[in-house]
């Protein structure tokens, strides 16, 4: 099932030994779905996974497909409340792909930006970042050592229970070379540690020491409490020159004060660039951050809270989407809602909803109108008027109590007939023509004012004035001028004046020497 390009949302097939359920996102590297295990058993019971299924002409080298196989096995083997699972990583089909868990929430970026200008609560800010140091202190300690290097607000992601995790752990430094931009992602740069950085930029093998994070999570940090981006910048210099030499602002005068010294203090030290006078690490940081924090720190249920409160009209829609999906069965494509029933009109006759079925495919009735008369036939007292041509006013066309119009008016075709329409004669359903509608002599009986008889000519109402007089003196002119017959055109040719003789250059009486010539002037040169 090997993919160039994301196929279509909510198809259904599968992908090894997991079905697809249904495609969540997709990217410049890949497409992530939502799947579950499949196997001989009850497929439904298994619990929804999400699947990053890889484009295949980005794995096409060998080395490039081991090395991601090689540090999503490294993340699989650890396991921690704060780390989104890397449950699964192989190739079938030709291609490379990952499997982790699901997990229902929201991811930071997104949570910070429903939040806007107000931000998130202190006490929240302070059980986010204190998760995620916790994610990292975990994946630190683990043997071998599993560094992130690729740290954002995207790999941080909101539980609705309330408790954070950190995910991409090792797989997200290992495609991020993928992407279309690469290294030249400004808000890849805008994260990462400035020993980082300087690498990427002179495009060798960027360090992999685990305080690189902790500069990581100090931007985030730094971010959430003053409610800006620190190095933001949609040129690759500018963040690199940002991220390398920038001053960065403190906290309290960022802040409007409120942030505790103490956590300014934790953030200022985790942003330090030379990596020696950052915390020894993450476990280290955690400490300091709980200290500085002592009772502010927000419980798992606070954040729950906050998370419904700021995105729970996103989570909503995507949880029923996501049980609708699970409860499918395997394979079974998706169902396409019937097109809603709609109202027709057909030559001022409204067609009821209730006589349509979903498809329009009701029952069909032909629809005759009264012989037309021909031109200039006396009409009889009571007799409405018929327009030239025998066409039938809309007005006077009224559903029949029996009868139901179909959605766009065609009758069922007989043997015989190519354009649908009955026949008419007896054994025909017909829509009744009520002659009395719109007649001339029901208007006094329903209250409405009697016709205007029509008028020679319609009069122009115009205040009298001058310029009213001008225009008519101005007609009365153009008429007489027109009444003037006109002199044939030879007449006129004669009475054209002729035009004064112009001695040409090289003439008698022009005045000039040299002789006649009809192209640039000769000068005669002595012999």
């Amino acid at each position: 099932m090997a993919l160039d390009r994301p196929p279509s949302a909510g198809s259904a097939s599968r992908l090894g030994n997991y079905e697809l359920l249904k495609e969540l996102s997709g990217g410049g590297i890949g497409s992530t779905w939502l799947a579950r295990a499949s196997s001989e058993g009850d497929a439904k019971g298994a619990p929804p996974v999400t699947i990053l299924r890889i484009y295949r002409h980005l794995t096409r080298k060998s080395e490039t497909a081991d090395t991601i196989l090689r540090e999503a096995g490294s993340a699989q083997q650890l396991r921690f409340p704060n780390v989104v699972s890397v449950l699964d990583a192989r190739i079938a089909d030709g291609e490379v792909f990952i499997v982790s868990e699901y997990v229902e929430g929201e991811q930071l970026g997104a949570l910070v930006s429903a939040a806007g200008a107000e931000g998130l609560p202190l006490p929240v800010v302070l059980r986010i970042a204190a998760d995620v140091l916790r994610a990292l202190a975990s994946a630190h300690a683990a043997e071998p050592a599993l560094v992130h290097g690729e740290l954002n607000p995207t790999h941080v992601l909101v539980g609705i229970d309330g408790v954070t995790r950190v995910g991409g752990l090792g797989v997200a430094r290992a495609i991020a070379g993928l992407a279309p931009m690469g290294t030249r992602n400004p808000d890849r740069l805008a994260y990462a540690a400035p020993e980082r950085v300087k690498a990427m930029a002179a495009h060798t093998a960027a360090p992999l020491d685990a305080r690189a994070d902790l500069f990581s999570i100090g931007v985030i940090l730094w971010e959430l409490l003053s409610r800006q981006r620190l190095f933001s910048s949609k040129l690759e210099t500018a963040v690199i020159q940002k991220v390398l030499t920038a001053p960065i602002p403190p906290l309290a005068g960022v802040a409007g004060g409120a942030v505790p010294a103490e956590v300014g203090d934790v953030v200022r030290t985790a942003l330090e660039r030379d990596p020696a006078l950052r915390f020894e690490s993450a476990s280290a940081m955690l400490a300091a951050l709980e200290s500085a924090g002592a009772a502010r720190i927000a419980a798992p249920e606070d954040v729950a809270a906050a998370l419904t409160r700021l995105a729970g009209k996103t989570i909503e829609p995507r949880r029923t989407m996501i049980a609708a999906a699970m409860a499918g069965t395997a394979g079974a494509t998706e169902s396409r809602p019937s097109p809603r029933a709609r109202g027709a009109t057909l030559v001022g006759l409204a067609i009821p909803e209730a006589a349509l079925s979903p498809r329009g495919d009701g029952p069909r009735h032909g629809i005759t109108a009264p012989s037309p008369r021909p031109r200039g036939a006396p009409t009889t007292p009571g007799t409405p008027p018929v327009a030239v041509g025998g066409a039938v006013s809309a007005s006077q066309l009224r559903p029949s109590g029996s009868a139901v119009a179909p959605k766009n008016g065609m009758a069922t075709r007989p043997a015989g007939a190519s354009n649908g329409a009955a026949p008419a004669g007896p054994g025909v359903a017909h829509a009744d023509v009520d002659t009395a509608w719109g007649s001339v002599d029901e208007g006094p009986a329903r209250g409405l004012p009697a016709p205007r008889p029509p008028a020679d000519t319609l009069p122009r109402i115009e205040p009298a004035s001058e310029r009213t007089e001008s225009r008519g003196a101005a007609v009365a002119g153009h008429e007489a001028k027109a009444a003037t017959p006109t002199p044939p055109a030879a007449a006129v040719r004669e009475q054209r004046p002729a035009r004064a003789a112009v001695p040409r250059p090289g003439d008698a009486g022009d005045g000039r020497r040299g002789p006649r010539c009809r192209g640039p002037v000769m000068r005669a040169t002595a012999s």
